[in-house]
């Protein structure tokens, strides 16, 4: 799976630090997902991102095609 999390954050102008205080998902954790080490995130916390950005889950994560 790839994800956007990195574009999103820029355009809605949040840091990592701020997404993780929003999610309470570790920042470190965080930033893997960001940089793309982490492929297969639980749903849990892909839908605690989605939530703290206010878009849908579809909109960070797609399939490769």
């Amino acid at each position: 799976m790839e994800n956007n999390l990195h574009s999103i954050l820029d355009k809605k102008g949040l840091s990592q630090g701020e997404l993780s205080r929003r999610t309470e998902i570790d920042r470190p954790y965080i930033n893997r997902i960001v940089n793309r080490y982490v492929d297969n995130v639980k749903v849990e916390t892909a839908l605690k991102i989605a939530r703290a950005l206010q878009v849908p889950v579809e909109v960070i994560w797609s399939l490769e095609d």
